[in-house]
Parts: structure tokens; C-alpha cells; sequence
């Protein structure tokens, strides 16, 4: 497994020894033991965060880059001054240098009227770039109070890792929670079985059905898909609708201990009060022990949602260094900005991370290691009023893989990527050069990732009976690549209809 070298760049935003308005709140930075210290003066009070928040808490405006890019300046510069932007210049010098491979910035946001600020908006005015834009620069929120945070849990478990997917039945018929549950079942199906598992619980259930369940299924990640608020999600109670409050899914978090990983795909579960800290539902999960938590802050649209799940995975699961959940959000975070960088959906999931490293599990690299064999990709725990708990789905059949088919797309890629040219970014406004450098990134990890399989395939493909796990990787890897390539298209679309414009 590669080595996960992202160093972190801490922040502590502390209370104000001082009483009264516009007092300002003292701040340290740490970056490999040397300390900076500073101060922040901006919180949700001011008026023009007052009407900023507004306007990103609704889904359906679309701010726009400039609006978006102010924000983030102005928190920017309000952090970054004196011995800190130093601080930051000298940290951005060992990223540049590839004395690091990412610069992870970790935020403990002690006062609240602080943390409910949106940073995922944070503009580098340095770079003339927003932290979202890249991966190499994930941002994280951590909480050390530790008098209130319990000791993070081990990493290390069993394979297959086991992701939980619940989705209780929506009344309002708005959130399309199949469609997500297939995303995640076609990229664990494209990694295989060996490594990851996942199952279900779908239907009218309470929070005490869903303890249950995971008592049962002991899963490594806790997905759940559905509605929510800052102080609770929606579950089912005697067959009717119910709020369930964020100290309930604490309770039956607490001894979940296999729990790694939650993922709160409801909108405003990752909303920070502005005057009481851990009172909503991230920070309250964050309480337990768990490791890392992933909500959102605010509403978001049924395609942006379904888009974070689907490129969280794929990197979480079969990017370069898996289980590294802050790569996993950077490589999210930024897909999302590329896509539309005039809405603030690549902000809105906050990841809060109570594990060093930013690593929750760790995945042996042994082609040797158990399997469950007959497990199907998908089990279902149908959930409701009647139903029987923790169900498992019969044993199905491995399908043959099709080598014929895969090395065909295998020469559709190669065609593929001998027609692609950088897209040179010289003269376009800021929102639009970002887009194409993302772009040409990403086609240029592609060409790398081609030519490592191009590598493995002469090397392991050469005789006639090829063993299954090698089909596997063959076909894991290709399915990362096509993948990849899909977005660079839908990326392609959008930069020429933007060029055509101008």
C-alpha cells in the first residue's frame, strides 16, 4: 500500500478571553513542531455571514464562483496573516517539492459562532485557487476537547470490510435511496467481494431495529440515506414518521465499536450550532469514539448527494491509499467543484476526523487473504413493522469474467486517450482555468494508471489459464480507469460549452 504522507496542518481557533462584540478569537498553528499563533475575527454574527449562510443553505440558488471565491478570501486572509500565512507558504513549499503528498488542514474550531462558518469555502488567494479545487489539500474538522471526545477506536479488522447502507422508507417520495445503494453495490462489485461486503436495511424501521441490525452485522460503515436536520434524522416509529434526536443515534453508536466510518448522506445533519458545541448530530457521533464522520452541513440536491457517495467510494475503496477517508472527501470535494464550481454542493459535506493519520481501516495487500465465498455482493435486511432482523440473502454464484470483453475495452481506451490534448487555461476567467486544471490532472492520471495496467497485463495475462483474482485486478483496475474517463468527458462538455460562450 502506498505510503498515506499527508502531513497536517493544525488549527486551533480558541474562545475569546474577552467579553463583548467584535472581540477576537485567538489562534495556533502547528505544522511539523513549529507553532505560529494569530488571531480570527470572523464569525456567523457579522451581518455578512448572516446573509452568506442563508444563501448557501439553499440548494437550489447557485451563488455563483466570484460570490463563492469571496467568502472564501475572506476567511482566508483573516487566518492566514503574519506568522501563520508564513507558516501555511512554508507547508504549500513541502507540497510543491514532493516532500509531501498532501497537506491535510486540520480545524478545531472551539468556539462555536467560529466552526459554523463555512471554511469548506476557504479560497488560497495566494494560489488563486480554493482548497475544494484540490485533492492534495483536504480539509478536515477535528474536535479536541478531549474531556468530551471518547478514544478513537482501533483501525485494524477483518476482511471483507463491511459497509451498512440504511435507508429508511421516505414518506415524502423525494430521495431515490435505490439508486444509491446500486452505486455503492457497482463499486464494491468492481473491487470484489474478497475485500468488501455490503449490506442493507431498507423500509419502515426505529432506532432500536437499527441497533439491532448493526449489533448483527457488525459493519465497518455506517451509510445512511434519508432526511435529516441539525438535531436528529427521520426513522419510523409504530409505522409512522418519526424525528429521532442526534442523542438517540449516539446511544446506539456508543458500543458499536466495529463502527469506523459514518456516513450521514441527510441533508443538515453536519450543521454546527452557533452557540452550543456538540449538540447536533456530527459532533455528537464524533463523541463516541468513532473515527470519522461525514455529514452535511446543508441541503443538498438528490444528484450532488448521489455524486459525493459515488466518488467517496471509489477512492475510498480503490483509490491509491484506501481507507484514507480525508483523501477519499479531498478527491470528492474536488470532482464536486469541478462539475460546478458556482454551487456551494462540493461544501456542503463536512468530514470530522478523530483518527491521526486520517486512515480508518487498513486493507491488507495479500492475495492470499480469506474470502467469503458465496457472498453476494448485496445482502438485504428488509426492515419494517413485521419484519425478521439482520436477514442474509442465499449464497449466489460468482459470474464468469469475460476476458475477450475486457480486453476490448481495454483498446477502446487506448483509442480513447491517443485523441486527448491538454486544454491550455491561459486568458479564461478563474472559475473555468480551474475546471481544466482538474482536468488535466485527472487525464493525466489516467494515462499513468493506463500504463501501470498496460504493465500488469503483460506481465500476468501471458498464459492461457489465468487465475480468477487476476481477472479481478485486470478488471477492477480497467473499471477504475473507464470510470475516470467518463468524467473527464462530462468535463470535456462543459469546458468547451463554456468556451464556446466566450
Amino acid at each position: 500500500m502506498p505510503e498515506h504522507r499527508f502531513i497536517p496542518f493544525d488549527v486551533t481557533v480558541r474562545p475569546s478571553p474577552a467579553t463583548g462584540p467584535s472581540q477576537p478569537y485567538p489562534a495556533t498553528v502547528a505544522y511539523r513542531g513549529r507553532t505560529a499563533e494569530g488571531i480570527v475575527t470572523q464569525d456567523i454574527h457579522a451581518p455578512f455571514w448572516q446573509v452568506a449562510v442563508n444563501q448557501l443553505a439553499d440548494p437550489t440558488q447557485r451563488p455563483g464562483s466570484q460570490r463563492l471565491m469571496e467568502m472564501g478570501q475572506i476567511l482566508f486572509d483573516d487566518l492566514m496573516q503574519g506568522a501563520v500565512r508564513d507558516l501555511w507558504i512554508s507547508a504549500r513549499g513541502d507540497l510543491d517539492s514532493g516532500l509531501a503528498a498532501g497537506i491535510r488542514l486540520r480545524l478545531a474550531l472551539l468556539p462555536p459562532a467560529v466552526a459554523c462558518l463555512p471554511w469548506e469555502a476557504l479560497y488560497d488567494r495566494d494560489r488563486n485557487e480554493p482548497f475544494a479545487a484540490s485533492a492534495q489539500t483536504p480539509l478536515v474538522r477535528v474536535e479536541n476537547l478531549f474531556r468530551h471526545v471518547g478514544a478513537s477506536r482501533p483501525l485494524r479488522t477483518t476482511l471483507p470490510i463491511k459497509i451498512l447502507a440504511v435507508a429508511p422508507t421516505d414518506p415524502t417520495g423525494q430521495i431515490d435511496a435505490t439508486r444509491e445503494l446500486e452505486e455503492i453495490q457497482r463499486i464494491v462489485a468492481a473491487v470484489g467481494s474478497r475485500h468488501f461486503q455490503v449490506v442493507s436495511q431498507i423500509g419502515q424501521f426505529d432506532i432500536v431495529e437499527l441497533r439491532r441490525t448493526i449489533e448483527v452485522e457488525q459493519p465497518d460503515i455506517l451509510h445512511l440515506i434519508g432526511h435529516g436536520q441539525p438535531e436528529g434524522i427521520l426513522l419510523w416509529k409504530q409505522g409512522q414518521p418519526s424525528w429521532t434526536p442526534a442523542s438517540s443515534l449516539r446511544v446506539i453508536l456508543q458500543r458499536a465499536t466495529s463502527v469506523k466510518l459514518v456516513v450521514l448522506n441527510v441533508c443538515l445533519a453536519g450543521r454546527v450550532s452557533d452557540r452550543t458545541p456538540f449538540s447536533t448530530v456530527g459532533p455528537q457521533l464524533l463523541q463516541t469514539g468513532i473515527p470519522a464522520v461525514v455529514a452535511m452541513q446543508f441541503e443538498v440536491l438528490a444528484q450532488n448527494g448521489a455524486d459525493f457517495t459515488r466518488y467517496l467510494y471509489e477512492e475510498l475503496i480503490a483509490g491509491p491509499i484506501p481507507g484514507a477517508i480525508d483523501a477519499a472527501v479531498g478527491y470528492a470535494r474536488s470532482n464536486l467543484y469541478a462539475l460546478e464550481p458556482d454551487s456551494f454542493g462540493f461544501g456542503a459535506p463536512v468530514l470530522w476526523l478523530n483518527a491521526e493519520d486520517g486512515v480508518i481501516f487498513a486493507v491488507a495487500e495479500n492475495k492470499e487473504a480469506p474470502e467469503r465465498q458465496g457472498v453476494s455482493a448485496m445482502s438485504a435486511v428488509e426492515a419494517g413493522p413485521t419484519s425478521e432482523q439482520a436477514r442474509r440473502v442465499s449464497p449466489m454464484p460468482e459470474r464468469p469474467i469475460d476476458l475477450r470483453q475486457l480486453q476490448q475495452q481495454d483498446g477502446e481506451i487506448a483509442q480513447w486517450l491517443a485523441a486527448q490534448r491538454d486544454i491550455p487555461d491561459a486568458e479564461l476567467d478563474a472559475s473555468l482555468r480551474h475546471i481544466i486544471s482538474v482536468r488535466n490532472d485527472e487525464l493525466q492520471n489516467v494515462q499513468d494508471q493506463f500504463r501501470q495496467l498496460r504493465s500488469f497485463k503483460s506481465e500476468q495475462l501471458r498464459t492461457a489459464n489465468v487465475e480468477r483474482a487476476i481477472l479481478e485486478q485486470y478488471q477492477s483496475r480497467l473499471t477504475r480507469i473507464m470510470q475516470k474517463k467518463e468524467r473527464i468527458e462530462s468535463m470535456n462538455r462543459m469546458i468547451h460549452q463554456q468556451l464556446s460562450k466566450q
